[in-house]
């Protein structure tokens, strides 16, 4: 889809540290190669470092329509909660701030950064609310009612994504939103899915949300789901909008569906050879579908070789294993040479020749 001209420009907001930095590039890239409307993007973080940002701001000489402004909230509250829960970090709650912090901003869309977009950005934004803070995504997998039980929030509720969601900052402002969020922090109630079951606790009773359509978070491992789930979910498979990389397969941890959407877009940033190592390096201690393993045994008993073959992307590597455990020999072939290393040391590397 080819994005439209458009005067006015989009607000987006992310949250960020120097561990999610790359991500948050690879998004940014994402929606301004479908964008041709201004966006200003907010990014929340905690001290980001200043090669990181400069690193990130790199983005700027590819889309000159793009804005980014960094705000630290270091300091307001909610790293002092404890509040993150595995690779959920504190720095995702910092969402609940932007409303207050930006008093003159009245509508944004807030992103997660292990998500890609696909179409202009623009019609997402100028979604109808419906007279509702927020707008966000019903979650497919928490459609039992299950989680309804465990925060003990009306049965009815449709409990929703957070990793998007298009707010209205000055009903957020009126309502008093984000002291709300913080009353339910400082209750000490348990939040199995961070600042997702926060968000669901506050808009389940008083507040509520529009639901927009499935194909804003489409999500990898939800495929099989979405097909049976709703017109909207079947709908969004064909044309999604935006990837979710929720869960545990991430691009650069694992392969999947829609993997080279996410590619596309991090090759667009400085990031890029960082994210490829992080691939490499995951492939080596996970136990993922592609990966080929043969055993050479010696009189049909004794382990001796062990070769583990990883496809990923536009790469094939292959580790040697003497009696199954001891690694001696590395060879990588991608596009532009093979190389072999033996316990970190380069052995040989030969160039390939491009074709005619």
């Amino acid at each position: 889809m080819t994005p439209q001209k458009n005067n006015s420009t989009v607000n987006v907001c992310l949250s960020t540290n120097d561990e999610w930095a790359p991500f948050a590039a690879v998004t940014i890239a994402s929606i301004m190669s479908n964008t041709k409307s201004k966006v200003h993007f907010f990014v929340l973080h905690t001290n980001l470092n200043k090669t990181t940002v400069d690193r990130i701001n790199l983005l700027l000489e590819k889309f000159e329509n793009a804005k980014i402004e960094y705000i630290s909230v270091e300091g307001k509250g909610i790293s002092d909660l404890g509040v993150g829960i595995g690779y959920i970090t504190s720095d995702t709650f910092s969402k609940i701030l932007f409303p207050n912090i930006n008093a003159d901003i009245n509508r944004v869309i807030y992103t997660d950064v292990d998500v890609v977009f696909r179409e202009d950005i623009s019609e997402l934004f100028n979604e109808d609310l419906g007279g509702h803070v927020i707008g966000a995504v019903e979650g497919i997998s928490h459609s039992d009612g299950k989680d309804n039980i465990r925060l003990n929030i009306d049965e009815n509720h449709k409990y929703f994504q957070a990793g998007l969601l298009l707010i209205d900052c000055k009903k957020w402002r009126e309502e008093k939103i984000t002291s709300t969020c913080f009353g339910v922090l400082q209750s000490g109630q348990k939040l199995r899915y961070g600042d997702q079951d926060l968000l669901n606790i506050v808009f389940a009773d008083s507040y509520k949300y529009q639901k927009l359509h499935q194909k804003y978070c489409v999500i990898p491992f939800q495929l099989s789901e979405m097909r049976t789930f709703s017109k909207d979910s079947r709908e969004a498979l064909e044309n999604p909008f935006i990837i979710h990389y929720a869960g545990g397969n991430k691009p650069w941890i694992a392969g999947g569906p829609f993997e080279n959407d996410f590619w596309r877009y991090a090759s667009m940033t400085d990031f890029f050879p960082d994210i490829i190592k992080m691939r490499l390096d995951n492939s080596f201690v996970s136990k993922e579908r592609d990966v080929i393993t043969r055993q050479y045994k010696l009189f049909g008993i004794i382990p001796f070789v062990k070769i583990k073959r990883k496809f990923m992307y536009s790469q094939i590597t292959e580790r040697y294993f003497l009696f199954n455990f001891i690694p001696v020999l590395m060879k990588v072939d991608n596009m532009t040479s093979v190389r072999w290393t033996s316990l970190g040391l380069p052995i040989l590397r030969l160039t390939k020749e491009k074709e005619r």
